[in-house]
This record gives C-alpha cells, structure tokens and sequence, in this order.
C-alpha cells in the first residue's frame, strides 16, 4: 500500500502528504539514485569526471533521463549537492512522529548536532542565510510563550551536547532521561541523531556492567517506535 502521495499544496507548489496513518520510527521513503559518484569527483580532473557522468546518463532509461533533467527550481540555476545528499545515515527517509492521514510530511533541513536543537533565532537565521526562506513551520510559529519555553529546553540540551563529546560516563540515568525527554519535546530533531545518541550510552553503559541502565535505554528507543534500535540493543546486550 502507498503511505505517500503528491498534491499541490494550498500556498502553491507541490508537496507530499501522508496516504494512511504513519508510525513514528517507520521508514517511508526508499529511493533509488539516479547516479552514483565516487568521491574521487572532487579531486579528479574534470574531463573525466564529465565523461564519467555522461556514460551513466547515456545509460539511463528515458523515464529516469526525463527525472534528472527536471530537477530543477524555480531560479536561474539549480544543482546536486553529494555531499549534502550523502549526509543520511539510514537509507530512507524515517518518520520522527506520527503522521495523520493527508497530513503534510517536511523534511528538516537542521544538522541536530549544531542548528537543528539550537533556539529559534539561530536555527531561523542559518536558513535565512544558507537556503534564503523564512521558516514557518509548527514550532517557529508558536507564540512567544511556547517559543521561550522551547528556547530554554533547547539550551539545555547544547550544554548535554557538549557534555556528551567529552564525559559521557559521568552521566546518571536521570540526566541521560531528561535529556531524552527534552529531544522529545522540542520535536524534528532527526532520527538518526538520536538513535546514535542512545547507542552511544548503551555502549558506554555494556561497557560499565550497568545492565539496569542498558535495559532502560533499549526500551526508552522501543517506546518510540523504533522497532529494529530495540531488537539490535537487546541482541548486543545479550551478546
């Protein structure tokens, strides 16, 4: 069954739309690329780098030769970042809340590391800067109320970020749940930060015999709907 499809959305322009309910943690959208580059396209000479692309697209159907060359914008130019695209860990793109159907699927644009859990003001002025719209989506619209509030979970989640890098061992089960429950609440941080977040303490947790701790965390993935986070913490805390 379908889980998307494609409308016109009421502010012009097309979008995609959830088909039928869509669980947190599911994947729902797997693609195949259109072309594979090697990372040797940003050192090699670009004569070959040219042929090289050319074969592929030489090689390609109709249909997909038709796709690539309508990737374009409504500017006067248009490219393909393989750095940027690259940047997935999982390979489709997965759903980091529940979706209704018809409900409107976007997709974030915020490293979680840095902008994507910093305050409104900063992750509002990096896409300003770097992509040249102004965000509106559901929590940069909130009221101010809700903004501060958001704002102050959003520095205490930088302050752990920043923890995190140097002292992970240092950190007691009711930080690691606090800082859990903030990802949470702040909502759009991205999947694959966080389940690297959560294998990041498990490992450090198996490694300190702190199996109560391990266990908690491995549930915690499970209870939002990451399904395969929770079968492979059990396997590697029964290895």
């Amino acid at each position: 069954m379908e889980i998307l499809m494609q409308t016109t959305l009421n502010q012009g322009g097309k979008g995609i739309r959830a088909a039928c309910m869509i669980r947190a943690g599911e994947v729902i959208l797997r693609e195949k690329p259109l072309l594979k580059v090697s990372n040797d396209i940003f050192e090699g000479p670009v004569d070959v780098i040219d042929e090289r692309l050319t074969k592929q697209l030489d090689r390609m159907s109709s249909k997909d030769r038709e796709i690539f060359f309508n990737l374009i914008d409504s500017h006067d130019s248009a490219a393909l970042f393989p750095l940027w695209l690259g940047s997935h860990r999982l390979p489709g793109f997965s759903c980091n809340r529940r979706y209704t159907p018809g409900k409107e699927i976007n997709v974030s644009y915020l490293p979680s590391l840095a902008q994507g859990t910093d305050i409104k003001k900063i992750r509002q002025h990096y896409l300003k800067y770097w992509y040249h719209f102004d965000c509106t989506c559901n929590i940069c619209v909130m009221d101010n109320t809700k903004v501060v509030r958001n704002d102050r979970l959003r520095r205490k989640i930088k302050i752990v970020q920043a923890r995190l890098e140097d002292v992970m061992c240092s950190f007691t089960i009711d930080e690691l749940n606090t800082f859990l429950d903030n990802l949470n609440l702040i909502r759009g941080v991205k999947i694959p930060y966080l389940l690297n977040v959560l294998e990041k303490v498990l490992e450090n947790a198996l490694e300190l015999n702190d199996i109560k701790l391990a266990s908690k965390l491995i549930v915690r993935g499970g209870d939002n709907g990451r399904h395969y986070w929770r079968c492979e913490g059990f396997e590697k805390l029964g290895g």
